[in-house]
This record gives C-alpha cells, sequence and structure tokens, in this order.
C-alpha cells in the first residue's frame, strides 16, 4: 500500500486502514447470508487524518477495481443489485420451486423456450441471458422430468459444440458471437454417443406409446404405458414431443458428421439436415399445445448469481416462429455447403460448371459470404474449405494451385518447373487467408480485403522475377529461330486471382449501405472497368496459348534442365468445343490509346463458364452504367428536375470528372471518366435532395445479380 500527496510525498498507512483494506483483498468468496455492516463512519474518519491532495491506494486495487466501484449501487451497471429472489438450481430444488411432476403441456412448452433460448444465442447475445436463464441448463442430469433432462443433456451438448466449432473457425468477433459459459461446464462433461443412445431410447418409447394408443400392441413391451390420461390428444403430444426429440438427435448427428476429416460424413450430413428440417413444420403446428411454463424454470435475472457479473438488463427470446424460421436458415445454409463441397470433390480437378476447383470453391465462398449469413455457417464454411491444413481437408494445397494455373491456361512447363515449393507455400497461405477473410462478416470483411491485396502485392513481385526468367529464355529461343512467346504467364494469374476481391470490396459497400446515390454510377463504372479487364486478362492468355499450339518446349528453357514429356506443347488444360460469343472491349477511359495485340478486340473466343459469367457481369455493370448516367444521377438529378440547367443541382459525386461523351464519332465506346478534363460543376443548391427516379431496390437487386455465379 501507498500514499501519495500532491507534491508526490508518500505518507504510511495506519493499522486501522491495513486492516480495513485487507478486508477487501481476501480471495474467500462472501456468504450468501452474511450480515453487512455500515464503515462509512471509518472511512470518513480514515479521511480526517489525510491531508487535501493526499490518495490512498491499496496494491490490489487498479483501473478494473475502480470501474467495478462506480458501477456497485448503479441500477444500469451494477447486475447484483437486484439479486433478492434470485435462485440457482440445487437454491431452487431445495426450496421445492422446482416441480417435480410436469403436465405434457408443460414439458412441450419448456422444450420450445429452451430452443428459443439457444437460438437466440446464436444471434449474438451471451449465455447468461439465453441459455443460462433455465436453471435446467445449470444441472441438466440432475433434472428429475425424464423428458426435460434428456432434452436438457442434448441442448447444453449442442451449445458446447457448436461453440467448439465456431472458435475453431475463428472467424467471429464481440458482435457475433459470445463464447463465455461463465464458469458451467455447459455439456462438455456429456458423452455424446452416450446422450444419442438416450435420444433414441426415448424416441422408441414415444414411437411404442402412439401404437399402444393406435391399438398395434404387438410386439410392444409388456411395461408400455399411456403418456397421459386424456386419451384425445395422446397421439398429437406423443407426435409433438417426438418431432421436438427427433430434432435435437438430427441437429447433433448434423455436427458430428461434419467434423470428420476429408468431407467423408457429408452425405451422412445431408440426411440429418433432411430430416431435422422434416421436422420442424410439426414443431411450428403444435407449439399451441404447449401450456404455462413454471414460476422458477426460467428465471431472465439468473445471470446476476454467476460468477461473472453481465449486463442487468432482460433481453427479448426470439418467439417460437422465429426461431423455427432462423433455424431453418441455418440448416438450409448448411445443406448448401454440403452440396457445393460434394460436387466440388466429385469433379475431380475440373470443379463447378467446367472449372478448376480453386475457382469454384472462391465463386461460392465469394456467393455465400455475400448474403451474411449466420456465424454457424460462416464458421462450418471456412472450416471445410481447409480442414488440417489441407484444400476441403483432403487435397494438398501445391497440386491445387497448378492445376488452377493450368486450367488458366498457363502453359504446363511454366507450372511444373518454374515455381517451387517456397513459392507455392506461399500462395497457398495467401489463399488459406483470403478464404477465412471472406468468412468474417461483411463489415469486418470489408476493411480486411484491402489489406489481403499486399500480400498478393509480394506474391506479384516473385512473378515479375520468374517472368524476366522465362523471358530471357524465350530471347535465347528467338535467335535460333523459335517464335516469340509471352512474357507476363505467371503474373497474369496472380493478377487475375485479385479480381474477384476487388469486386467483392465494391459490391459489400452496397449491402453495408456505404453508398450515397449520386456514387452509383462512379461505382458502376468501376465494376465496368475491373471486370472488362478481368475478361481482358483471360483473352489475352487464351489468344497466347493458342498462338503457342504446337510449339514443344526445348531443354534449355528451364534452369532446372527438365525435359517436358515428348509432343507437349504449350496449349495445355485448353478448353474445347466451349459456346463462343462475340465480345466488345471493356469500358475505355476517354482519350485513352486503343490497345493492339492478341486480344485487343476480343474477337469471337472460346469461353469457359466462368468468363461467360464475368462478361455477363461486365454487360450488367455497363449497362447499368450508363442507365443512371442517362437518367443524370451522376449530376445529382432526377427524372422531375428541370431540363434546361438553372437550379437542376442538388448534389453530386465526389468525383467531378464524370463526363458523357456527346461527340458523335465516340457515339459507339464506352462512357467513363475523361483524364484531362478538369471541368468544375456547378456549386449545388441549398435545397433538399430529390427523390430519385429508379426503383429504391436497384442496388440490391444488382448485388443478387453480380453476387450469382
Amino acid at each position: 500500500m501507498e500514499a501519495a500527496k500532491a507534491t508526490g510525498e508518500s505518507i504510511a498507512p495506519t493499522v486501522e486502514q491495513e486492516k480495513a483494506v485487507a478486508g477487501f483483498e481476501s480471495d474467500q468468496p462472501p456468504d450468501a447470508y452474511t450480515e453487512w455492516v455500515a464503515v462509512d463512519g471509518d472511512l470518513f474518519a480514515a479521511a480526517e487524518d489525510m491531508e487535501l491532495g493526499q490518495l490512498l491506494q491499496a496494491s490490489g486495487f487498479g483501473l478494473l477495481e475502480a470501474m467495478s466501484a462506480i458501477e456497485i449501487m448503479d441500477p444500469k451497471m451494477d447486475s447484483g443489485i437486484d439479486a433478492e429472489g434470485v435462485y440457482t438450481f440445487e437454491e431452487a430444488q431445495k426450496a421445492n420451486l422446482l416441480p417435480a411432476e410436469l403436465t405434457i403441456p408443460q414439458v412441450i412448452a419448456i422444450m420450445d423456450k429452451a430452443l428459443c433460448c439457444e437460438l437466440s444465442w446464436y444471434t449474438g447475445y451471451n449465455l447468461a441471458q439465453t441459455v443460462l436463464t433455465c436453471l435446467y441448463a445449470h444441472k441438466p442430469q440432475a433434472v428429475p422430468n425424464r423428458w426435460l433432462k434428456t432434452y436438457a443433456c442434448s441442448v447444453t451438448k449442442t451449445c458446447d459444440e457448436v461453440r467448439t466449432m465456431v472458435m475453431n473457425a475463428d472467424v467471429y468477433e464481440e458482435g457475433d458471437f459470445l463464447t463465455s459459459t461463465f464458469g458451467f461446464a455447459l455439456g462438455s462433461d456429456l458423452d455424446r454417443s452416450k446422450l444419442l443412445t438416450e435420444l433414441k431410447e426415448v424416441e422408441e418409447d414415444l414411437q411404442n406409446k402412439v401404437k399402444l394408443r393406435k391399438g398395434q400392441t404387438k410386439g410392444l413391451p409388456k411395461n408400455t404405458s399411456p403418456l397421459q390420461a386424456d386419451a384425445s390428444k395422446e397421439i398429437q403430444y406423443c407426435e409433438a414431443l417426438l418431432a421436438r426429440f427427433r430434432l435435437r438427435k438430427s441437429f447433433l448427428v448434423m455436427l458430428q458428421l461434419m467434423d470428420q476429416n476429408a468431407g467423408e460424413g457429408l452425405p451422412g450430413a445431408k440426411r440429418a439436415i433432411e430430416a431435422a428440417l422434416s421436422h420442424l413444420p410439426l414443431i411450428l403446428k403444435s407449439q399451441s399445445l404447449g401450456g404455462d411454463i413454471p414460476e422458477h424454470i426460467f428465471d431472465p435475472r439468473a445471470g446476476r448469481r454467476m460468477p461473472v457479473s453481465v449486463p442487468p438488463r432482460v433481453i427479448d427470446i426470439l418467439s417460437v416462429s422465429d426461431g423455427v424460421a432462423y433455424l431453418q436458415t441455418i440448416l438450409n445454409n448448411h445443406l448448401r455447403l454440403c452440396d457445393a463441397i460434394e460436387e466440388v470433390n466429385a469433379s475431380s480437378g475440373k470443379g463447378l460448371v467446367g472449372r478448376d476447383e480453386l475457382s469454384a470453391l472462391q465463386d461460392f465462398v465469394i456467393s455465400v459470404s455475400a448474403r451474411d449469413p449466420d456465424i454457424l455457417t460462416r464458421s462450418r464454411m471456412r472450416l471445410l474449405c481447409f480442414h488440417s491444413r489441407k484444400f476441403l481437408g483432403q487435397r494438398d494445397m501445391h497440386d491445387v494451385i497448378r492445376e488452377s494455373m493450368k486450367a488458366f491456361p498457363l502453359p504446363t512447363g511454366v507450372v511444373e518447373h518454374a515455381l517451387g515449393v517456397s513459392t507455392l507455400d506461399k500462395i497457398g497461405r495467401v489463399l488459406a487467408q483470403q478464404f477465412r477473410i471472406l468468412s468474417y462478416n461483411l463489415a469486418r470483411q470489408r476493411r480486411k480485403l484491402l489489406r489481403s491485396l499486399d500480400d498478393w502485392s509480394v506474391l506479384v513481385h516473385d512473378a515479375d522475377m520468374v517472368d524476366a526468367l522465362i523471358d530471357q529464355k524465350q530471347r535465347e529461343r528467338m535467335k535460333r529461330g523459335m517464335p516469340e512467346g509471352v512474357t507476363y504467364w505467371w503474373s497474369s494469374w496472380v493478377v487475375s486471382q485479385t479480381f474477384p476481391v476487388l469486386r467483392q470490396y465494391l459490391l459489400s459497400g452496397f449491402d453495408l449501405g456505404l453508398y450515397q446515390p449520386a456514387e452509383y454510377p462512379m461505382i458502376y463504372w468501376y465494376l465496368d472497368y475491373l471486370l472488362g479487364m478481368h475478361i481482358r486478362t483471360q483473352v489475352q492468355m487464351r489468344d497466347a496459348t493458342k498462338q503457342q499450339t504446337g510449339t514443344t518446349m526445348s531443354n534449355d528453357l528451364w534452369p532446372s534442365g527438365e525435359l517436358l514429356p515428348e509432343g507437349e506443347s504449350w496449349r495445355t488444360q485448353a478448353a474445347t468445343n466451349r459456346p463462343s460469343i462475340s465480345t466488345q472491349p471493356a469500358g475505355k477511359v476517354a482519350n485513352e490509346a486503343e490497345p493492339t495485340g492478341p486480344g485487343s478486340t476480343l474477337a469471337t473466343l472460346d469461353f469457359s463458364a466462368r468468363q461467360l459469367t464475368t462478361y455477363a457481369h461486365h454487360q450488367l455493370a455497363q449497362g447499368l452504367y450508363r442507365f443512371l448516367v442517362g437518367l443524370g444521377v451522376h449530376q445529382g438529378r432526377s427524372l422531375t428536375d428541370k431540363t434546361d440547367g438553372s437550379d437542376a443541382w442538388s448534389t453530386r459525386p465526389p468525383c467531378t470528372r464524370i463526363t458523357t461523351s456527346t461527340s458523335p464519332t465516340n457515339s459507339s465506346r464506352s462512357i467513363g471518366p475523361r483524364r484531362a478534363s478538369t471541368r468544375r460543376l456547378p456549386t449545388p443548391s441549398r435545397r433538399p435532395r430529390p427523390r430519385l427516379a429508379w426503383p429504391s431496390a436497384t442496388p440490391t437487386l444488382l448485388r443478387r445479380c453480380l453476387s450469382r455465379s
């Protein structure tokens, strides 16, 4: 302990002060029935012995303790200020507040409320305000009712496995998911196999009761008895309980099978998901069978007696209908994950719609993350993509990268001989980090996407070095009359991997509401330019590959001196018999020189499915940009504004160089910003911004179209 004056002088505490402070430093938890004694008189007496400017500080009283002292007795911050009448499970059971006998309607209502509490936890609330408000979740194995004991154990075990999965994926933040268990075991001490066996026994028992009521007594155990006395509702009650127990079992089985390596459990997980989905309508329909829940089973203030303080406010738990709808969304998302991973695995290197596996999975992950799904879906997607440091849990990342390069297409010699193991390791780490970023929520994802481009810039530098070596070897070949090759083989592949990242970055701004309506033309123009560059890069590589068709690489092209197989040509993995389309150049900047060389006019060429999709996205973005420019939105106008130029400016985009080309000679070119134009737009007026003339759903529709691949 030390005391400091305003002048910095220290004074020694008295014996009474030492004793007073020692009481606050005790590690023993206070008894619930301790008699409190007022100590304000002693504090005031000790303060009289101190001079102005002196401060008495205990060694164990830091910033955290000071903030806790501020929270004390504040109704909005002190979780223990209204803890009277709040019981733990043991105290409530000892005081006979938890009924030993419950009716079937009460059991159904308790099950539904526990399910809604669990789903509310998935939305981002903490356990103390959701699952742990049910006292049965504190000690599930000590619940006297047989049905509720099994159900409570399955709920806590499911929560434990979901928590473990989310923590292993590590794509959550405090706003997504709270992992604190507040000192409770939360099902970690329960055996999953034993619990599944208990659920199966309960299911068989309920099925026997249904058969007994229907008169199908053949083969039934002799001790089979009715569920309750009301014969008219026996079957309804049994089917309602069956649906709830089967849902718990299917959900647990799904979590178990999807944890298996190499996607071996995906077929079984799909069957479990489909079974769980089939039980949801009956659960929703039978919620009216539930009765009133006894008073002390659910206590919203239960968190006030927990070791870690929680906010004293009470949250709104999801209703049964909202909870079932939310659970249905989770299950459908997991079903789509299983379908996509299975399709990529079954393609044997061709991926979705004839594409390579890496591009197929990247497009799928982007399409899923664009919907900003729940934390369970994003965590599971992250674990399925890279399990045990392997692509989809079963393939070596080096092989996947090589296949993606060959499908780009890159010559086999570049892929097999010019890239070392260390380079492939770098690419694998960058790709793994990129897939992880795409599994974050949209707000956090957008912040990290641009940072990931720094990692790609390092790879571009390495690619330039390799391409320079290839160029040197090509020059040696030219001296002997060999055809000239393309210089930037590997650099083109590396750059092409950044286009989906940039597209996702731009499009995520629509979902996050970051763009003003006046900025839409500028964003659409960037999309037009970006997608056009993507197409141009792919077409130029395909042109170069066609030029090299039939050319066998010589021995001295590669430093390693390794020979390619006899007759191997530059044109490898090139698609044939694919649909061809006639395209036009991407959106150009005004006064920009026309590009020359292979692919400059994007003539009729063979396109893969991914290139067709990119081309469609490009045309859509270009068309929407022209549409908005035609409305005058780039100048902040709506259709109701004046057309004579008088007071027609209500707002303008940040980019003051967006102008339309009115020259007849440029009518066939894409509309874009002029480099040399520095003319300022008229000063905007002070009147309120008018209502825009196009539908407000335009950004959402664009987002859905561009994210679909």
